[in-house]
C-alpha cells in the first residue's frame, strides 16, 4: 500500500505542482516539487519492486544502501540550494528546507558509511521538516482562505521599487493571461 501512496500522494501530485510552478515561471518551488516528486516516484516504484522480491531493501546493506545514499547526497544538494534561496521568500520555507537538506544529508553519510546512528539522527531531521511544511501548507491554505495571515511564517519585505524592476525584466507573453508568479 505504501508504494502507491508515495508515487501518487508524494510523486506524482508534488511533480505536477513542479510543473505548474514551472509554468508560473517561480523557479524555487519548480526546482523543489520536481526533485521531490520525482524522487517520491522512485522511491515508491521501488518500495513495490521490494515488496514483490525483485530488489533488495536498502537496510540490507549493499548496492541499494549505497545507491540511495548517493541519491541522497544529489537530493542534499539541490534541496541545500534551495534552502539558501528561500531565504529570500520566508524564514519557514527556508526552515523546511534547511531540515530536508539536512536530513538528506544525514542519510547519505548514513547509507554510505553504514552507520545507523546517523541514520536514526537524519530520519528525525525528516520528521522536523515534515512538521514544519505542515505548518507551512497550513498557514497559506489559512491565508488564502481567509484573505489575510493567519500563522506567522515570517516573510521577508521587499522593496516596491525592485518588485517593479523584476516584473519589467520578464515580461508575459499574449497567451499566459491570468498566470502570476508563485501561482
Amino acid at each position: 500500500m505504501w508504494a502507491y501512496c508515495a508515487v501518487t500522494a508524494g510523486g506524482i501530485a508534488q511533480f505536477l505542482a513542479g510543473v505548474w510552478a514551472y509554468h508560473s515561471r517561480d523557479a524555487l518551488v519548480a526546482v523543489m516539487h520536481g526533485l521531490w516528486g520525482s524522487f517520491w516516484m522512485a522511491y515508491g516504484l521501488y518500495t513495490l519492486l521490494v515488496a514483490l522480491g525483485v530488489l533488495p531493501p536498502i537496510l540490507a546493506g549493499g548496492s541499494a544502501a549505497c545507491a540511495y545514499g548517493f541519491w541522497f547526497v544529489v537530493l542534499g544538494v539541490i534541496t541545500w540550494i534551495g534552502a539558501a534561496a528561500a531565504i529570500t521568500e520566508n524564514v519557514a520555507l527556508a526552515g523546511v528546507l534547511t531540515m530536508l537538506a539536512a536530513g538528506c544529508t544525514l542519510l547519505a553519510i548514513g547509507l554510505l558509511g553504514a552507520q545507523a546512528t546517523v541514520l536514526v539522527v537524519g530520519a528525525y531531521q525528516l520528521i522536523i521538516s515534515t512538521l514544519l511544511a505542515w505548518y507551512l501548507a497550513g498557514a497559506m491554505v489559512l491565508h488564502a482562505a481567509l484573505g489575510r495571515p493567519v500563522l506567522h511564517i515570517g516573510g521577508r519585505r521587499r522593496h516596491p521599487h525592485l518588485d517593479t524592476c523584476a516584473l519589467l525584466s520578464i515580461q508575459y507573453a499574449a497567451d499566459e493571461l491570468g498566470v502570476e508568479v508563485g501561482q
